[in-house]
């Protein structure tokens, strides 16, 4: 995988991002879907900002985690991801890891949001939870030890874990 271009954009002060293991998990990534060739622009936004976003291109004015954007004219893989640094800090709090560590699940999401995987069904969620493992995984943060606390689903409003993608309720 060659990264053609690698850009951040920092606009909060909840949590920063480790760009270090922010490009392992790009290389991880983009090396197993055998991407050749791809630039990623990742803006790190606060409630406020993420709100508007969500509600100009959603037609949803919450606020939210990530929000994923490809450019479907470029002629290379082209992903841009923005992220919400208040929203990882609580969730990350809540989930009892770091912001930092929530706010990378974050980015790793839109990258493989990026590569076309999607988590709108059952199906699709759990090989995307898998993927989002296996780089944690990867980058040494064994998401079985990260968290056993659960939370809201709210594709399937229903109670799951967040690192297995099983439902409480099964």
């Amino acid at each position: 995988m060659r990264l053609i271009d690698f850009a951040l954009s920092n606009r909060q002060t909840a949590v920063s991002l480790d760009m270090e293991l922010v490009r392992r998990a790009a290389d991880f990534i983009f090396q197993d879907h055998a991407v050749e060739q791809v630039r990623i622009s990742i803006s790190v936004v606060d409630d406020t900002e993420m709100s508007e976003l969500h509600g100009r291109f959603l037609a949803d004015p919450t606020t939210t985690d990530v929000l994923t954007f490809v450019d479907q004219e470029s002629d290379i893989l082209d992903i841009e991801i923005v992220a919400n640094g208040a929203y990882a800090l609580r969730e990350g709090i809540d989930l009892g890891w770091t912001g930092e560590q929530e706010l990378l699940l974050y980015v790793i999401h839109g990258m493989l949001h990026g590569l076309g995987m999607d988590d709108q069904t059952p199906n699709d969620r759990e090989a995307m939870f898998e993927a989002q493992r296996e780089t944690l995984r990867k980058l040494g943060l064994d998401p079985l030890e990260v968290s056993r606390v659960v939370r809201l689903d709210a594709a399937e409003d229903a109670w799951c874990d967040p690192i297995s993608g099983r439902s409480c309720n099964d």
